[in-house]
């Protein structure tokens, strides 16, 4: 199926979203996990920005990964976030940069359960996409603000202790909303101080 890449997105999304509704009806889960990373891994490998098919490409990688499909990925094995971690990362490097609906779709997946043990690492990814692409114009959706807003306001509510223990991170989140701040998007500026005050 994934060999017809962002030419068959509908038949593809169609495919993707009815693979992670079986999850829960499985009893083999270790084996799914396995298919999962596997389909994870061809399609980071394919080639799928093709000439005004890009976008659709964008979207397909991002649902192969589980973004929006993070109940079901709960249910793999612990640690499975975790075990996939080069995965997000080599994805991060490569794609979040590509699109607003990347970010917005990797901070909301940063949020949830089965994303959560990488929302340290999912941070620092972030900010040197922002850094990188400072001067690149990059930014023109309302929802990618409010979406790393509440990122950063999940953060705090939920990794206090972390951002204390580790000024790499603090940084990382410090910037983020240095970078939102510049665009004066609501909530950033007070959310930078309370970081600041993280001790």
């Amino acid at each position: 199926m994934l060999t017809h890449g962002p030419a068959a997105h509908f038949a593809l999304q169609h495919f993707t979203r009815g693979l992670f509704l079986r999850v829960g009806k499985i009893d083999d889960v270790a084996a799914f996990e396995q298919l999962w990373r596997s389909m994870s891994e061809y399609a980071l490998d394919a080639d799928w920005s093709q000439r005004g098919l890009w976008v659709y490409g964008e979207r397909l990688i991002g649902d192969v990964l589980g973004f929006g499909n993070e109940t079901a990925l709960a249910c793999l094995p612990t640690g499975a976030a975790f075990r996939s971690r080069g995965l997000y990362e080599r994805w991060a490097a490569t794609h979040l940069n590509r699109d607003e609906e990347c970010i917005v779709r990797f901070a909301q997946f940063l949020t949830t359960g089965f994303g959560a043990p990488l929302l340290l690492d999912g941070l620092r990814w972030i900010a040197a996409m922002l850094k990188a692409n400072k001067e690149s114009g990059l930014w023109y959706r309302d929802g990618t603000g409010e979406a790393l807003v509440h990122l950063a306001a999940s953060t705090l509510s939920s990794s206090g202790s972390e951002l204390a223990e580790d000024s790499g991170v603090r940084q990382a989140l410090i910037e983020i909303l240095a970078a939102l701040a510049e665009k004066s998007v609501p909530g950033a500026l007070a959310l930078q101080d309370r970081v600041r005050l993280v001790r």
